[in-house]
């Protein structure tokens, strides 16, 4: 099962105009066994999360609705963002992405010091011992 980040840019809501733009990341999961489908499971806009609506009984409309417009825009291939986000699940199935550094090097945090990844194999013996 596939899951991968897609971030996405200038989507508009149909129906509103050129006044609302919005800026955000995606997070695409496999629709079925073979990867060759996916559908939005979340939607990060800035510090807010939105999960798919529940079909039963919501507290939070405008999130909801938010999801749902910018969801299906992402799920169809015939929206600019759609085919974008299609090329980028492609690319995630075949194994074409970038992985992401789990460690990054940090002010005052040398890697050097980190027993795996040492540059070196010193401090690797130093920690068996």
């Amino acid at each position: 099962m596939t899951t991968c980040q897609f971030n996405f840019d200038e989507v508009k809501l149909p129906g509103y105009g050129e006044g609302i733009l919005l800026y955000g990341t995606a997070t695409l999961e496999s629709d079925c066994e073979d990867d060759s489908y996916f559908y939005v499971s979340s939607i990060q806009i800035g510090n807010r999360v939105l999960t798919r609506p529940s079909r039963i009984n919501s507290a939070h409309v405008v999130d909801d609705f938010f999801f749902t417009e910018i969801a299906n825009q992402i799920e169809s291939d015939k929206t600019a963002v759609g085919r974008d986000a299609a090329d980028a699940w492609t690319d995630a199935v075949a194994g074409n992405v970038e992985p992401v550094p789990v460690l990054r090097r940090r002010a005052g945090m040398p890697l050097g010091s980190v027993p795996e990844i040492s540059p070196t194999h010193s401090y690797a013996m130093e920690a068996a011992e």
